[in-house]
This record gives C-alpha cells, sequence and structure tokens, in this order.
C-alpha cells in the first residue's frame, strides 16, 4: 500500500518529517501583529436572512447576524492567519514543501518513492494500491523544476481562482526571478492562462497532466471552499495593481446573469428593482452576463468600481476577488440537505466585504421583493458616503 500522507491531519508535519526527512517543509513565521498593517484593516459581519442552517466560518464562536447595520460595524479578523494549518500552527503565514525526484498528479497530489502527498483540498480520502497507483499515474512529461498550484477540481473558475492561484501569491517574486521553473497546474483553458499572465507568469510556462520534477515545489493547500486570509489579499492586491490612480470612484451595481445551472428566475424584475433604486442615487447598474463572458482585464475594471454586487450562487461571484474592500454582495444562497455553501460568504469575509446571504431552497426562485430591503440600505450607503 502507498502511504498517504494528508496535510489535514493534525500530526501530518511531526509524522512527514520523523518518517521521511528527505522532504523539506520551510515555514514562514510571523506574528499577527506584525503581519496586520499590510492586510485589509476593516472586516464586517456577514448577514443572512435565515439563521436556520447558519454555520460559522471564521471562528466556532460566531453568531448568526440578521441586522443590516451588522454588514457596516467593523469588525476584528481572526488572529489565525491561515485556516488550512492546526491551531498550534496559527503563526505560521504559510509553508511549502520542497522534495526532490517526485511526481505531481494531475490533480495535484504528489507522489514520492513509496509515499504520497495530499495538500488540504476537495475531497479529502482515497488509499490506493500502490502497485496500480504507480502503473495508472505514469507521468506525461519531465521537468527540472516545477512549482505545483494545482488542486482537485481546480479545472473548475472558482476553485481555479479561490482555492489554486493564491497558492501562488506569497511566491510571486521567487518565480519572476527564476522563469525557469515551471508552474503545474489544473488546465490551460482561457482563464487559467489570462490569471497567471497577470501575475507575471507566462503561457509558456504552464505545464499540467501528470509531471516528473527533479525538484518539486509544493505550497501549503486550501479547503474547500474556504479562502485563506492572507495568500487571498496578497493575490488580490496583485490582481488590482497596475488599476488606474487615482481610483475612479466605485458607482456601479453589477447584476450577475448567469444562463447554466443556477440562475434567478426572476432576473428582469429584479434588474428593474436594482435599477429603480440605483439610478436615482447616481449609480450605474451593469449586467454580466456569462453567455459572452469578458475578458479579465474588462472583468477587474468592471468589479473593482463596484459598490454592490448581486448575483446568484456561482462562480461568478468569484471576480469579487477585483473589488476594493467593503464592497456589498448580495448573494442568492440554497440549501441541498440541510447545509448550505459558504463558500462565497467566506470569500467576501476574507476580503473586507460586506455579505448578505438570501437563503432558500433554490437561489433560483429569488424574488425582487426578497432583496428590495437589503439593496435599498445598501444603496443609501452609497448615498451617504458619497
Amino acid at each position: 500500500m502507498v502511504e498517504v500522507f494528508r496535510t489535514n491531519n493534525s500530526d501530518y508535519f511531526r509524522e512527514i518529517k520523523r518518517r521521511h526527512p528527505e522532504v523539506r517543509t520551510i515555514f514562514f513565521n510571523s506574528s499577527f501583529s506584525v503581519v496586520a498593517p499590510y492586510l485589509v484593516k476593516d472586516y464586517y459581519g456577514s448577514v443572512v436572512s435565515n439563521c436556520t442552517f447558519y454555520e460559522p466560518v471564521v471562528s466556532k464562536t460566531e453568531k448568526c447576524l440578521s441586522r443590516f447595520d451588522d454588514m457596516v460595524e467593523r469588525r476584528p479578523m481572526s488572529t489565525v492567519l491561515e485556516q488550512e494549518i492546526a491551531t498550534r500552527y496559527s503563526e505560521t503565514g504559510t509553508f511549502i514543501r520542497v522534495m526532490t525526484n517526485a511526481i505531481v498528479l494531475s490533480d495535484g497530489d504528489v507522489v514520492k518513492d513509496n509515499f504520497k502527498v495530499v495538500p488540504i483540498r476537495c475531497q479529502m480520502w482515497g488509499n490506493e494500491p500502490y502497485e496500480s497507483f504507480r502503473q495508472e499515474h505514469e507521468p506525461y512529461s519531465h521537468h527540472r523544476e516545477v512549482f505545483t498550484i494545482t488542486q482537485f477540481w481546480g479545472h473548475g473558475f472558482f476553485h481555479f481562482v479561490v482555492e489554486d492561484l493564491p497558492r501562488i501569491a506569497v511566491y510571486l517574486p521567487f518565480l519572476h526571478r527564476h522563469p525557469e521553473v515551471k508552474v503545474h497546474v489544473a488546465v490551460t483553458n482561457r482563464f487559467t492562462v489570462a490569471y497567471l499572465e497577470e501575475v507575471g507568469i507566462a503561457r509558456s510556462r504552464l505545464v499540467s497532466g501528470h509531471v516528473a520534477a527533479g525538484v518539486l515545489y509544493m505550497p501549503g493547500g486550501t479547503r474547500c471552499g474556504r479562502a485563506r486570509l492572507f495568500s487571498t489579499q496578497l493575490l488580490s492586491l496583485r490582481l488590482r495593481a497596475g488599476l488606474a490612480e487615482p481610483k475612479p470612484p466605485r458607482n456601479v451595481v453589477i447584476l450577475i446573469k448567469r444562463t447554466k445551472k443556477r440562475w434567478f428566475n426572476h432576473h428582469t424584475d429584479i434588474l428593474a428593482m436594482i435599477r429603480r433604486h440605483a439610478g436615482p442615487a447616481g449609480l450605474q447598474t451593469v449586467v454580466y452576463g456569462d453567455n459572452r463572458v469578458p475578458g479579465i482585464e474588462a472583468s477587474r475594471h468592471l468589479f473593482d468600481r463596484a459598490h454592490m454586487i448581486v448575483a446568484p450562487h456561482g462562480a461568478g461571484l468569484a471576480n469579487m476577488i477585483f473589488s476594493r474592500p467593503g464592497t456589498f454582495v448580495v448573494e442568492g444562497m440554497f440549501y441541498r440537505n440541510r447545509k448550505p455553501n459558504w463558500c462565497f460568504r467566506s470569500l467576501a469575509h476574507v476580503l473586507g466585504h460586506r455579505y448578505y446571504g438570501q437563503l432558500g431552497k433554490q437561489c433560483m426562485d429569488v424574488t425582487a421583493s426578497d432583496i428590495e430591503p437589503v439593496v435599498k440600505y445598501a444603496v443609501g450607503r452609497f448615498k451617504r458616503t458619497s
């Protein structure tokens, strides 16, 4: 049997060091007080319409908030910098593993000799017989040095932007100084290439599939649907760097229109309602559709100007990473088997946004009257501060 080391295990660091000292783990340690000046200054409560299925995102002591004013009252961020590290490593900003003669698989797991290292990611399970494991995962290519950011489901837009891409943020200066290092991704599609080029990684450096590396760099992973504080904020800063100075006014309300899977059945009514309140306040309403998704340049300029984003639950909400801290985010949420997916609430909180979740059995059934009160509230805040 192949020996499997899962980074989410509380004894992972001790066991990997004891049993495989050839795996070098480098910790980047810093107290919260040292790092805080470089992070988003203000954080806000996340408000939901129904507390029945509420669950904490940042800490176990979180309470369900239902007042709109909770979205504008400043709150402290948890002092745990990285949610993927056990509590006793709470002062570790991030970490990276360095291995020689290793194979990174297409889903981002890493094999060396007779053991496998699984980063914190989605779908944390699975043991495999070693022989079938080696036959199934024959490497497609060989490179001298490879830096992997791939995680399970990393071919999807949300998982790439929120889980894969932040893994590279801390190490961009290193990768810029060493262009010979390849970067392992789940797939080289349009958005993967565009986002990495935006942070200075050329398409020619990207590799995917099963890859053997003389030296492999494997940074800490990301919990499924749970944005990491430090690296996500660094990534957001990097993606917003180079936008026009002085900054244009944040006078746009963005309504995301989905045509696949989850959408607002009452999109037309919701759009009319938003325009009715936004227009007189001096806010422009823009529909951001997925039938012809704008490129990364158009998207980052648009979301940088957002005062409020309204959307059904879906990957397009990941574009809030381009928005300045304090943006209102109104999400049409749904619950399945009594369990909502809080991934965008987590992302909004980490970025210092103001989140409201309209919770129901189907996000498609959200009506204009359901979210009109929160839209009016957010527009009112714009009028008070403009």
